[in-house]
Formats: structure tokens, sequence, C-alpha cells
């Protein structure tokens, strides 16, 4: 069998989830399988061997209409010298429709914009689903994106199938490092925009009891103007950029990692935490439960109050720390990017089978 992987997601993101997702099951797949993905500027693609990928790295790639269309005019080219027998199509291409003469599976990662349906979106849901259309199987990354994506979309039960993602990536980091903080922190991880719903951690701020805390943030957004004047508190946001061994020293020596998400298709920070005996705190949404399970401590994401107690209760109680690490550690054996990639290819082979 020989699989072909879009560079779309790799032509628009830097590093993030998919990108991730897509890079850890290709570097594991018992198949044939190539990322092409001709310009593109993500980091975890660069240390992909060649032999697993057709792609030229630029530190900078512009959103052009037309550099876009020489993308994909090199990937089409690039796929039919190939010959797969599978297109796994990486983010949502309107190029899939010159790509008919493959079998084309597609992930689908949430529902972020048809549930918030912001203006812009608004204008694209009918594209979506032309897209859709050329597809002939679909990839949901949880139990909870599956029944929001049959909830939107006119597709076919049978033709959905649920593949969890993986978090062990960073365990094969050589790690041995002092703390990059040495006061105690609450880390955050990633974008801090719209549903992520990083406000109520700054309200909740304001109410916590527990002296010489801080907070650390990692990757997304520079801190605004905006978040710095609403922190009535004497707490400090920090803000950190880094790799993969930054995070894991963030993650191993935070008192607690806080996700305050009102909505997510998965999430891949939750799981680097689990796996790394940090304690976490996230918002009850019914995908942090199917995820987490009894691994978290949930609060209600509306309420900043029950937020600052858990984070207060949590950092001043050695049996709630180890309790959640302990569950987190058991919970998070689950998913991995073996398992991950082993499911993959069986839909793979199923699809061809048909």
């Amino acid at each position: 069998m020989k699989i072909a992987y879009t560079g779309t997601i790799f032509f628009y993101q830097k590093f993030g989830g998919i990108s991730r997702y897509f890079t850890e099951i290709v570097k594991i797949i018992d198949a044939k399988a190539k990322i092409v993905a001709p310009i593109n500027k993500n980091i975890y693609l660069k240390n992909i061997g060649l032999e697993k990928k057709n792609s030229f790295y630029f530190k900078k790639v512009p959103h052009f209409y037309l550099l876009k269309k020489i993308n994909n005019f090199l990937t089409n080219q690039v796929i039919k010298y190939y010959k797969p027998d599978i297109v796994h199509e990486t983010y949502y291409s309107d190029n899939v429709k010159n790509l008919v003469k493959y079998k084309k599976v597609l992930t689908i990662y949430d529902l972020i914009h048809e549930k918030f349906k912001d203006n812009f979106f608004k204008n694209k849901l009918n594209e979506k689903q032309k897209i859709l259309e050329y597809i002939d199987h679909f990839i949901c990354i949880s139990e909870q994106t599956k029944k929001d994506f049959l909830n939107y979309y006119k597709v076919p039960s049978e033709k959905v199938s649920v593949v969890y993602l993986g978090g062990n990536h960073l365990e094969t980091i050589n790690y041995n490092e002092t703390p990059i903080f040495n006061e105690p922190y609450i880390l955050y991880i990633g974008s801090r925009e719209k549903y992520k719903n990083f406000r109520i951690l700054i309200e909740a701020l304001n109410k916590i009891q527990t002296k010489g805390i801080s907070v650390v943030c990692f990757g997304g957004e520079k801190i605004s103007k905006k978040e710095i004047s609403e922190n009535k508190s004497n707490i400090k946001i920090n803000k950190i950029y880094g790799n993969d061994l930054t995070l894991l020293n963030l993650i191993k020596n935070a008192e607690c990692f806080v996700n305050t998400s009102i909505y997510e298709g998965f999430s891949i920070p939750n799981l680097e935490a689990m796996m790394n005996d940090c304690p976490i705190i996230c918002s009850d949404i019914p995908v942090f439960r199917e995820i987490c399970g009894v691994a978290a401590s949930y609060f209600d994401e509306k309420n900043s109050e029950e937020l600052a107690y858990k984070i207060d209760k949590l950092i001043n109680s050695k049996d709630i720390r180890y309790n959640l690490i302990k569950n987190g550690n058991l919970r998070s054996k689950k998913f991995n990017w073996k398992a991950c990639a082993k499911s993959t290819l069986e839909i793979y082979q199923n699809v061809l089978d048909k």
C-alpha cells in the first residue's frame, strides 16, 4: 500500500497539533507513506527523513492565493508520479477535486467554525460541504467530534471512524534540564483567543489565595494590553516560546496545567501533561471528560471562582496532586501514536477493500 499525505496543513501551520499528528504517524506507519508538501514552513516536517517526504522548507510562507495554487499544482504532479493507493487530505483543500482517481481520506479535527459561526466562515460552509463530497472516508479524532460532524453534515455514519491521537512524542527527548522558572507556576499552552476562554483564568487570578504563584503561557499570541489590564491581581503572567524541550521542561516543573477551552475536538496538551506527571485542571466539557476521565480536575468554564478554588486546592494538597498524576499516567496509556498509526492503516485498507 502506498499513501500520500497532502501538504495543505504544512503550508499553513508552522507547528501545532494537526501537523504534529501527521508527522508522528508517518514515522510509524507500516506502509510506503510520503508527506507531499512542496512549499511549507513546518518545523516538525524538518525532522522527517527524506524517504518520508517531498518538501521544501521556507522560514515564512505568505498565504497568497497564487502561491497556494502553485503549491497545489506541485502537489498534484508529485502525487501523479508517486501513484498512491490512498491520498490523505490534511486540511480541507478544494484541491481534492483534482485527485478524483485516488481513494481519499480526510481527518475531521473539530467543528469550531460551525459551532461558533464566525462571519468569515458563514460563507465557507457550502464550500466545505462540496469538499466533503469528494472524500471516501472520514476520520474523527474523538467520539464528540464524530457526533458534532454528523450533526452538521449529511454524511453516512458508516463512512466515519474514530481514531484517537497520541501524546507520547515528548518521551523521545533526553530530558535532564534545570527548571526554566524557579518560582511555582500555573502552565497554560497555546492560543488564548476566543473559544480558548483564557479570560476565565485571568478572572480566577484575582481570586486565588495561594501566594508566590505565577502563570507561564507557552506559545500562542503575545500578551495583549487588554489581558494585562484585566489582570488585577499580583500574579504575573509570563510569556515564553520554544521547542519541545522547552515545552517538556515547563510541563514537568509546573504546579498544574490549566486548559480553559469551551470547545475542542481533542486535546494533545492534556495528554502531554498526563504523560509527564503534570496534574490537569480543565473546563468541564464532553471531549475533556472523554479523553481525561478521572485524570483531571474539572471546573465550570463560566465560573472563575470555581477555577480559583480548584487551583488553590490542588497546589495545597499533596494527595490531590498525587492522585491526578497517578490517574493521568494510567489514562494516558490509551493514547499513543503507534495505536493511532495502526488504526489509521486499518481504515486505509478497509477503504481499498470496498
